[in-house]
C-alpha cells in the first residue's frame, strides 16, 4: 500500500472509469470548485455503475458514531465483520478518520475481497482520491 503525491488539479469525470478499474494503485485529483463530496459521489457512482454487486460503505465519522468505533481494535473488528459476510466490500473513507494510528487497521483487510479508497483535500484545497488497497 502506497500514495504517490497530491495530484493535481483537473477534471476528474474523463478519469473515473479509468481511474475505479485499472488494477494498480494512484489517484484522482477534483477540481476546487466541485468540492469534495463531489468527487466522493463521482467515484462511488461509478464503482456502482462497474460493481453493481459490490457493498459500498462510507467510513466517515458518522459511520464510526453510528456504530460505535471508538479506538483501532473497533475499527479492525468492523473490517473483519464486514468483509466476512460475504461478497466484494468497497470503503469509501471520507478524510482522516479520528482514531489514532486507523491505518493499521487496514491489514485486516489484506488477502480479502476489498477495495479502499481515501478521500481528502491535498495542497490547495484539491480533492483527491487514493486507492489504498486493491484486493
Amino acid at each position: 500500500m502506497f500514495m504517490t503525491s497530491c495530484p493535481a488539479e483537473g477534471d476528474p469525470r474523463d478519469k473515473v472509469s479509468k481511474f475505479v478499474s485499472d488494477g494498480s494503485e494512484g489517484s484522482l485529483g477534483g477540481l476546487r470548485t466541485d468540492g469534495l463530496e463531489f468527487l466522493v459521489d463521482l467515484v462511488a457512482d461509478e464503482i456502482a455503475r462497474q460493481e453493481p454487486d459490490a457493498k459500498l460503505i462510507r467510513l466517515d465519522r458518522d459511520y464510526l458514531s453510528d456504530n460505535g468505533i471508538d479506538f483501532g481494535r473497533d475499527l479492525t473488528a468492523e473490517f473483519v465483520k464486514r468483509t466476512s459476510e460475504g461478497g466484494r466490500v468497497v470503503w469509501l473513507v471520507v478524510q482522516d478518520l479520528p482514531i489514532n494510528d486507523w491505518q493499521k487497521s487496514l491489514e485486516a483487510l489484506n488477502g480479502k475481497d476489498t477495495q479502499v479508497f481515501f478521500f481528502t483535500t491535498a495542497c490547495r484545497q484539491v480533492p483527491c482520491c487514493f486507492k489504498l488497497i486493491n484486493g
